[in-house]
């Protein structure tokens, strides 16, 4: 039972911070664990106290509470919205907008952010594995960005100026005792293109996915992304879903100013879950967020917070 509650809070709280889920979760498999580096200090200084005969009693299984472990075991789905108004801002937040996969990428992740005419893209190896530096963060790189508005599409009034949103969420459910797992859609958000906005093509962006199983194992899916098109303007060319690739992805939208729409987030050969930090952008200036619902395939599993 204390092993539960040290993956109940080390899971917790790394959802929490919206930080890579891994193995600051896992099963106290060593009781010299704290020793060893942890890409995550915070999870790793609680842990560690944890094991040193429970001097800091603010974490110890034996502190938690029935409604505290209640809070732990399962949290429901949580929604913020963020406005980000600079590139130094998108990057501090670690909103980067993401893309699938593609070997044909020369060993460069296709997780990147743009905002204005530069792209930043996570770095990895030629594994497909993202690199870290001695903190265990990521490492990114900037790479030029020559689309057609800020974030990624293309708009029809050279004029016009592209806001990006992120709206970010949080969902955390250990009451089953294993894992969830569902496909099919799984989040929709609800927009109205607003009567100014010109024809073009609107990003809707995965900016993060971390996510975490039952056994406190970092899952890493594949991301497609897709768009609001708008008028008469073309959808971009996106890239598929891969059979048997565990993959979010974006359903792409058309509409007309002035519509009410709903893009769809869905998920594919999913291996089974507990915890979700889910991301994505949009122009607000072009898309009036409406709100967030649970998709079909995950209403009986994913609860919105009221």
């Amino acid at each position: 039972m204390r092993n539960v509650y040290k993956k109940i809070i080390a899971i917790a709280l790394v959802a929490a911070i919206g930080s890579t889920f891994g193995a600051c979760g896992k099963k106290d498999k060593n009781k010299d664990s704290k020793k060893n580096t942890s890409t995550n200090s915070s999870v790793s200084d609680e842990s560690s106290s944890d094991d040193s005969d429970n001097s800091d009693d603010s974490v110890s299984a034996e502190s938690l509470d029935a409604e505290q472990a209640s809070a732990a075991l399962k949290q429901d789905l949580t929604v913020t919205l963020d406005d980000q108004d600079s590139q130094e801002d998108a990057v501090e937040n670690n909103q980067d907008a993401t893309e699938g996969n593609d070997s044909s990428n020369g060993g460069s992740s296709n997780n990147g952010s743009s905002n204005g005419g530069e792209q930043y893209v996570e770095v990895t190896n030629d594994k497909g594995e993202v690199q870290t530096d001695a903190n265990g963060n990521a490492e990114t790189k900037s790479v030029s960005n020559n689309a057609g508005s800020a974030n990624g599409g293309s708009v029809s009034d050279p004029n016009y100026v592209s806001k990006t949103t992120v709206a970010k969420t949080y969902w955390l459910d250990m009451t089953k005792n294993d894992n969830y797992v569902f496909d099919g859609e799984f989040l929709v958000a609800t927009f109205k293109v607003k009567d100014t906005t010109p024809d073009g093509s609107y990003p809707i962006d995965i900016t993060k996915a971390d996510v975490a199983n039952w056994e406190a194992e970092t899952l890493t899916p594949d991301i497609v992304n897709g768009y609001v098109t708008v008028g008469d303007a073309q959808t971009p060319s996106t890239d598929s879903v891969t059979d048997g690739n565990f993959t979010f992805s974006v359903d792409s939208v058309t509409a007309k100013a002035g519509d009410t729409i709903e893009v769809k987030f869905k998920v594919s050969s999913n291996p089974g879950l507990v915890a979700f930090v889910f991301n994505f952008s949009f122009d607000s200036n072009a898309l009036e967020y409406q709100g967030l619902s649970v998709g079909k395939d995950a209403e009986d599993i994913i609860t919105l917070s009221e």
